[in-house]
């Protein structure tokens, strides 16, 4: 028998007028992006450079690193852990700033690292470390932030 997924881009294209491409994959290798991901629920924070305050979160909620471009390219040696387990790593993206009309500006792009708040726990750590591009001397920025995990 064979299975055919349609993933949420597939179907938001098919809805959306573009053309529909289904692909059979019953032959395809399982891999890790195959595993159910952890449902994502409640609030939503952005951790940002010039952030001091603790901040908090509920349990399922999403934890969004951001690491900021710069020369507008994306810095160097990043480095972002979690303090273990109480966030579920879900994978990081880049990304562009935009006017609201949905153009691409120049420069000011972006990496997010994201993380479910997955267990009921009282903070979670999350450490960040990179290297901008640009400067002469390159200074490695660090950055800790705390994160209170509040039940729902």
């Amino acid at each position: 028998m064979r299975r055919i997924h349609l993933s949420p881009l597939i179907i938001s294209l098919f809805f959306g007028g573009a053309t529909l491409i289904v692909a059979d994959d019953s032959r395809r290798e399982v891999t890790e992006l195959d595993k159910p991901t952890p449902a994502i629920h409640g609030s939503v924070v952005i951790l940002k450079e010039a952030m001091t305050n603790n901040t908090s979160v509920n349990l399922g909620g999403l934890v969004v690193v951001l690491i900021p471009d710069s020369q507008s390219h994306p810095p160097q040696e990043i480095a972002v852990h979690a303090s273990s387990p109480q966030a579920t790593f879900l994978g990081h993206v880049r990304g562009a700033r935009s006017t609201d009309d949905g153009q691409t500006l120049f420069g000011g792009g972006y990496t997010w690292y994201l993380f479910r708040a997955s267990e009921l726990t009282k903070n979670l750590q999350i450490d960040v470390s990179y290297i901008p591009n640009g400067n002469q001397t390159p200074t490695r920025i660090h950055r800790t932030h705390q994160i209170e995990i509040q039940s729902e």
